[in-house]
């Protein structure tokens, strides 16, 4: 990233502007861009309680990464923006995909999109 011009930052931030950022770090500070800015905020996989990841039966996200094949089927629990991403992909690869969700919608944190009310 250094060759691309690409200067990364850790730290909690805010946009302060459409080409700038503060970075509350002890090396952070206002931060301008000429071209734009990125925040990458990261993710972990959460497993629930008593469930190992062993990288081949149970796969996190990170895991999947690296998998060097594609599944016939697939049971992703969570219905957030990277599991429904995942569901997508592997449905998109012809696996089979059972989504499971606890809330009462998917990307439950996303914008919520009332139901236009159909017309004729």
């Amino acid at each position: 990233m250094k060759r691309a011009g690409v200067r990364v930052v850790y730290g909690s931030a805010r946009l302060t502007g459409t080409r700038s950022v503060f970075v509350e770090d002890p090396a952070g500070g206002e931060f301008a861009a000429r071209r734009g800015v990125v925040l990458a905020t990261g993710s972990r996989p959460r497993l629930l309680p008593g469930l190992v990841s062993d990288g081949r039966t149970v796969v996190t996200s990170d895991d999947s990464l690296f998998a060097t094949g594609l599944p016939d089927s697939v049971l992703v629990l969570g219905g957030g923006a990277i599991g429904v991403e995942y569901a997508s992909f592997h449905r998109s690869m012809s696996a089979r995909v059972t989504l499971v969700e606890a809330a009462v919608r998917l990307v439950p944190a996303g914008d919520h999109c009332p139901r236009r009310p159909r017309r004729g």
